[in-house]
């Protein structure tokens, strides 16, 4: 869709979706805070073109959160999450869990530590590492 052809309404849909992003606002809502009626947005939203552009702005609204959900995480982790810890250190790429599944419904997994004493970072001094590192992997 042409940035240029999109129409006033189109607009503070898209802003409105932009602002409110992280709330995860209802059309309702939408509605409520762009000035657009509800079933204009409907409406706009059947159009391929412009769901499409709504989705792409709804996904930069996400986006623009991710430093914020990152920090919440790592600090789940320091303060000793073991489901935290292990997501931040598959993220970096220092652990990874790989599943092998054959047709005949065998399921292998494997468990790979990724050298991380070798790896200088605040991270590895956390307790929660240490239960990396004695469980049998």
């Amino acid at each position: 869709m042409d940035i240029e052809k999109i129409s006033v309404e189109e607009k503070k849909i898209l802003a409105a979706a932009l602002k409110c992003g992280e709330k995860r606002l209802s059309v309702s809502g939408l509605a409520e805070e762009s000035g657009v009626k509800k079933t204009v947005i409907c409406e706009k939203l059947k159009n391929p073109e412009f769901r499409q552009l709504f989705s792409e702005v709804m996904q930069a609204a996400l986006t623009a959160e991710t430093p914020e959900i990152l920090h919440t995480f790592v600090s789940a982790a320091k303060e000793g999450s073991f489901k935290h810890g292990k997501l931040i250190l598959e993220l970096t790429g220092v652990y990874s869990e790989k599943q092998k599944i054959e047709l005949g419904g065998k399921v292998e997994q494997q468990r790979l530590f990724l050298k991380a004493t070798r790896i200088e970072s605040p991270l590895l001094r956390l307790p929660w590492i240490n239960c990396f590192a004695r469980r049998k992997i």
